[in-house]
């Protein structure tokens, strides 16, 4: 990854060797960026290329909040709420089941969503926290 893709407060993985296989189950928090490395909680110094992004998938979404699913087959919309309860009509995150998510807030669409980072920086493009 390069510094201009991250922010402060981003989620990332490290990855772990386990007998002698990397594989990436950890996930970290951004805590200080600069030129040529970066500060995440849990390690005190790591280069750009020592992390790599959390693909963005349904689990991720319901585990965050987004738990109200509407599906088609075609095209799945994930809503804040629940199964029963749809907390808010205006904001929704959308797939065509792809691996790729756009977000919809009032009239505003950011697509091309693929990591949990560029969520985050889209919900905090659209105020959300």
């Amino acid at each position: 990854m390069k510094a201009n893709e991250l922010m402060i407060g981003d989620w990332v993985q490290v990855p772990c060797l386990t007998d002698n296989v990397e594989h990436y189950d950890a996930w970290y928090k951004v805590k200080q960026l600069r030129d040529c490395d970066l500060d995440v909680i849990g390690f005190k110094e790591l280069k750009y290329n020592e992390i790599m992004p959390i693909p963005l998938t349904a689990k991720i979404l319901e585990k965050n909040g987004f738990g109200y699913k509407e599906e088609d087959g075609y095209m799945s919309h994930y809503y804040l709420g629940h199964r029963g309860y749809l907390a808010n009509p205006d904001l929704h995150i959308g797939t065509y089941n792809k691996g790729v998510y756009w977000l919809n807030y009032y009239d505003n669409a950011i697509h091309g969503i693929k990591y949990v980072h560029k969520l985050q920086h889209a919900l905090r493009l659209c105020g959300i926290n």
